[in-house]
């Protein structure tokens, strides 16, 4: 992965800030490894969202018509689909790379329009939803590959928040960490 030289704080500022923002559509990008989805679900945790769902797409490499089954749901299925689930919240897709371009052009809609229709159904469906999608690689480059529609890349080109790995975290910053969630995890005797 190509990218900035980043510090663990300057990724935390920026951490602390998308989640406060308003912005409706978000990318991290860091090395295989780091769990994204904490951090993610942390942005959505202390967004004024918190209280609406956290919603979580994974392995988006399958077939485009089970991706999109999946995200929009099908107008004769009871299952509303995952965008629909997350109404109000977050929706997290992981490795947003591998989500076929079509998927990706109609999440775009959902994100901008607030609205998208699923599979066979007349009217549309309203959604109000953040995305956070992860990527190990930077926007600029999925979308020199063709793996990214230009409106989406247009709309997390500036909403990104790229990670450190994980050697350059100070051993400080990774015991205070863990000595943080030990004492929000743990009861006492």
């Amino acid at each position: 992965m190509v990218r900035v030289h980043v510090t663990p704080d300057n990724a935390i500022s920026r951490i602390k800030l998308m989640a406060a923002s308003q912005i409706k559509a978000m990318v991290i990008c860091a090395e295989p490894g780091i769990n994204t989805e904490l951090v993610a679900y942390a942005i959505h945790a202390t967004s004024l969202r918190h209280t609406y769902p956290f919603v979580a797409l994974r392995a988006v490499t399958r077939p485009e018509a089970i991706v999109h089954q999946k995200l929009f749901g099908r107008a004769c299925s009871p299952a509303p689909g995952l965008c629909r689930m997350a109404d109000g919240g977050t929706l997290f897709i992981e490795e947003i790379e591998g989500l076929p371009l079509s998927c990706q052009a109609k999440l775009l809609g959902a994100i901008e329009e607030g609205c998208y229709r699923r599979t066979g159904a007349i009217r549309e469906t309203r959604v109000d939803l953040r995305v956070v999608a992860t990527s190990s690689r930077s926007v600029e480059e999925w979308r020199k590959a063709g793996q990214l529609h230009t409106g989406l890349y247009y709309r997390l080109k500036g909403n990104h928040i790229v990670l450190p790995p994980l050697r350059e975290w100070s051993s400080d910053v990774l015991s205070f960490f863990f000595s943080r969630q030990f004492r929000l995890n743990s009861r006492e005797v």
